[in-house]
């Protein structure tokens, strides 16, 4: 995906992809509790609902950091009770690398909105 907003930091990435996604018809909600696994949750109608992670490529290393963010994004996936798919982003410059985290694993998402 392109035309996001560049950023610098692990923190502003969130923010990159909230204001990616309104720009896209979502609405968004930022969660306040550092404890939870997303950054935010992103929904277009009733049925699309997102519950993201957005990260910069330089807050994901080492790689080792990939593992444990994925397991608790995994182990989230297996106890949320309302519908919705749980999405990890990592930017890098003005593209997002998008993945489906479901509880047994994940998978790389194409470019475009799912």
């Amino acid at each position: 995906m392109t035309g996001i907003p560049q950023y610098q930091t692990m923190r502003t990435a969130p923010h990159a992809a909230r204001s990616f996604l309104e720009a896209h018809g979502y609405c968004t909600m930022h969660l306040t509790n550092r404890h939870y696994p997303v950054d935010f949750i992103a929904w277009k109608g009733r049925e699309d609902i997102l519950f993201v992670r957005a990260f910069s490529v330089r807050g994901m290393k080492p790689k080792k950091k990939y593992t444990a963010h994925l397991d608790r994004l995994r182990s989230f996936v297996s106890s949320i009770l309302c519908p919705g798919r749980v999405e990890l982003w990592i930017g890098g410059g003005l593209d997002w690398k998008r993945y489906h985290v479901m509880a047994g694993g994940f998978r790389a998402l194409s470019g475009g909105l799912i």
